[in-house]
């Protein structure tokens, strides 16, 4: 159980410290070699104790940066799709697919509600 902590806080810092799924490219090999494990090492910890696959635990983390993107108004200039790449997706089609099926919300969606969310604030305050 030690050796897992071990893996959980080196995988925490590459992905939170070095923001290492922002590189579209990101491959299971790279964040294994990152991490001092093989391959399919990570896979099996991933699948065992992270209930996911290198895929899905990649784009947690990138969604999760649009989603702080979309939050910040600073964001509020750029274009969604531009967030997504800023974020690590390389492909529209396939951040529209994967925002979705995290968020259950397409981007645009997700937005809107933001919005509104503050309006009623704004209007509460």
């Amino acid at each position: 159980m030690k050796k897992i902590r071990e893996i959980e806080s080196k995988l925490y810092r590459a992905m939170e410290e070095e923001k290492v799924y922002l590189r579209p490219q990101l491959s299971l090999q790279e964040l294994a070699k990152k991490v001092n494990l093989s391959p399919s090492m990570l896979s099996q910890i991933l699948n065992i104790y992270f209930n996911s696959n290198f895929s899905d635990f990649v784009n947690q983390y990138r969604v999760r940066a649009v989603i702080e993107k979309l939050q910040n108004p600073y964001y509020n200039r750029f274009n969604i799709v531009v967030l997504a790449y800023e974020s690590g997706f390389n492909s529209k089609a396939s951040f529209h697919r994967i925002f979705k099926q995290h968020t259950g919300k397409t981007p645009t969606e997700y937005k809107r509600m933001l919005e509104e969310r503050l309006s009623l604030i704004g209007a509460a305050v």
